[in-house]
């Protein structure tokens, strides 16, 4: 699959490389794309959320990220899903519907964060501006992770920002070249 990509990849070879029937295929994924994708669309981890807002760490970056849910397919065979990460790395197409099954994620994920920044907001700072900053947060988080998974492929797993290119090192480095210190 890595060595032919996504678009010359048959349900046929996928069915053959696996012993199974198309029948069974087509019974478990629907689609060759969901065979890549995973049958599940992430989900935030309720009691994760919690505790992300009871934290009164600063460094949220990293917490955001590990608020997503790993999927059950994941745990059963992390050597598929790095598998899988490689081939949205590869295909702009299939990664890109990928971040579209984040985006109910990413709606949760900027709701906590709204929360969190009021909670540690001062009194009198207007409610637009918080869920502004939540906004603009919640952005530079999906950003951070997208950009993650171009450069470090597999390495960008949820919950970590690491790898050859390590995201909040550069985050903190773009935001000293837009807003230098005085």
């Amino acid at each position: 699959m890595l060595e032919k990509g996504f678009d010359a990849l048959t349900v046929d070879a996928i069915c053959e490389a696996s012993n199974v029937s198309q029948r069974t295929f087509f019974n478990y994924f629907g689609t060759k794309e969901n065979a890549i994708l995973g049958r599940f669309a992430p989900s935030v981890d309720e009691g994760k959320a919690r505790e992300f807002l009871a934290s009164k760490d600063p460094h949220i970056m990293k917490q955001i990220l590990g608020l997503v849910v790993v999927t059950e397919e994941f745990q059963n065979n992390q050597d598929l899903e790095l598998k899988r990460i490689e081939v949205l790395r590869r295909n702009s197409d299939l990664m890109g519907r990928q971040f579209e099954r984040f985006s109910k994620v990413a709606t949760e994920i900027e709701e906590l964060i709204y929360l969190r920044f009021k909670r540690d907001a001062d009194n009198g700072e207007p409610d637009f501006e918080t869920r502004m900053e939540a906004k603009l947060a919640s952005e530079i988080v999906a950003v951070a992770f997208r950009v993650s998974m171009v450069a470090n492929g597999p390495a960008a797993m949820p919950g970590n920002l690491g790898g050859e290119f390590n995201i909040p090192v550069l985050f903190h480095k773009v935001l000293d070249r837009l807003h230098p210190k005085d």
